[in-house]
């Protein structure tokens, strides 16, 4: 897609809080259930293994279209942050290790080779009231995942 470099600020993590789905499910659950004309409502899903391989990227309409998430309550947030969904219900189960790798890829991607650091990446509890993505989801160690963007060995991570 034409990427818009100043329109991203953020990128925010999110669960499905389902143990299953891949993007073609839930944007068929959010057009049809939710009423959204857009679809998915997040710009990537990354897959648990059960509808989509384990750890899989799916890019979302969104994304390439450029156009506003519908991940979060805020309007702010969704016009100016790359919602990115893990499958997987991270309050009865961890994400499995090639989501956090995929997330960790993607976020060090967008993050500090097509935005050059200017993301902030958070987790959608830090915005709203919500469990998403749950207590088991290791938010507080993630920034510490993330590859310094000088060194390209990324054997470490996870």
């Amino acid at each position: 897609p034409k990427i818009k470099p100043n329109r991203w600020q953020n990128i925010i993590a999110h669960h499905s809080a389902t143990p299953n789905g891949n993007a073609k499910i839930f944007d068929q659950h959010h057009r049809v259930r939710q009423g959204r004309n857009h679809g998915l409502a997040y710009h990537f899903v990354i897959g648990n293994g059960t509808n989509s391989r384990d750890g899989k990227v799916e890019i979302g309409g969104r994304w390439l279209k450029q156009v506003n998430g519908g991940h979060v309550s805020n309007v702010t947030y969704n016009a100016n942050s790359i919602g990115i969904c893990l499958v997987g219900n991270f309050e009865r189960t961890h994400p499995s290790k090639a989501q956090l790798v995929s997330l960790i890829e993607l976020t060090d991607y967008l993050k500090n080779r097509v935005f050059s650091g200017k993301l902030k990446f958070l987790v959608h509890n830090e915005i709203e009231k919500t469990f998403a993505p749950a207590v088991i989801f290791p938010a507080q160690d993630f920034a510490n995942y993330l590859p310094d963007p000088s060194n390209t060995d990324k054997s470490n991570i996870v």
